[in-house]
């Protein structure tokens, strides 16, 4: 529907254009090469229709026909900027207002293909304000406008998708935050397990060495208690016995040594020779 529309308007305005308002004052050439840019555009070679449309607009400056479809020929090659812009210079000489109604119908229409929606709204509105009877143009506003109604649905819903992605996202990483302080907290707790395990042990071996240094000393403490008194004076006698016989041993010894040096001194005396009267 949006081509069907720019398509009628194009030749409403060839029509429209071919009156005697301002074919006076535009030169013979001008026309001429209007003429043949029209023949291209009707055979689609819209490049050499703009080359045309583009001479004659050259010759004759104020040709309001050539500056028309030359923005048309823009159009049709796609080149909706352009085409925008050379609709926008053409507002204020607009011959009527219905001329001027097809300019902003054709300007929408180049806001709607470059996905400017507020601006094709307001041009198709201000259309419809010159020529309110334009159903084409009145179908293009509606269309434009549920347009924008979606694009802006749709922009909620990114909002909403984009929140709701940033919520999960916040919430995966409060959930990570808290399992790694979980992990943390039970890798410290299995720690200290392990040390309270380890001095645990190493106060239960302090412990069981103190109680058989105890038991140790008790026991030894025990015997002594339970000694039979005859024991102890066997032990006297054994002492004493051993003591006897060193004793024995050294008197023996000392004997021993006296005798030899008595013996010593009887050798001694033998080799004296004594006189005897007899």
């Amino acid at each position: 529907m949006l081509k069907n529309s720019i398509y009628i308007i194009t030749i409403m305005i060839f029509n429209l254009l071919s009156i005697s308002i301002i074919a006076q004052t535009d030169s013979q050439k001008s026309r001429n090469l209007t003429r043949t840019g029209n023949e291209a555009y009707q055979d689609k070679d819209f490049e050499k229709a703009e080359e045309n449309y583009q001479m004659a607009v050259t010759e004759s400056k104020d040709f309001f026909k050539a500056k028309y479809n030359l923005a048309n020929s823009l159009f049709k090659q796609k080149r909706y900027k352009d085409a925008a812009e050379d609709y926008e210079a053409l507002l204020p000489s607009a011959p009527s207002e219905d001329i001027e109604a097809q300019i902003y119908h054709n300007l929408g229409n180049c806001k709607m293909m470059e996905k400017d929606l507020e601006n094709a709204v307001e041009a198709y509105k201000q259309s419809l304000r010159l020529n309110p009877k334009s159903q084409d143009t009145r179908y293009n506003l509606a269309y434009a406008m549920e347009l924008m109604k979606q694009q802006q649905q749709n922009k909620d819903q990114n909002k909403d998708q984009n929140k709701d992605n940033k919520d999960k996202k916040d919430q995966d990483k409060k959930d990570q935050q808290n399992k790694d302080n979980k992990d943390k907290q039970d890798q410290d707790k299995k720690e200290q397990q392990q040390q309270d395990k380890k001095d645990q042990e190493k106060k239960d071996q302090e412990q069981q060495n103190k109680d058989k240094q105890d038991q140790d000393k008790k026991d030894k403490q025990q015997q002594q208690q339970e000694k039979k008194p005859g024991e102890e004076k066997k032990d006297e006698k054994k002492m004493s016995k051993k003591e006897t016989e060193r004793i024995l041993k050294a008197m023996a010894e000392k004997e021993k040594n006296t005798k030899e040096k008595l013996e010593k001194q009887q050798i001694k005396v033998k080799a004296v020779k004594v006189e005897k009267d007899w």
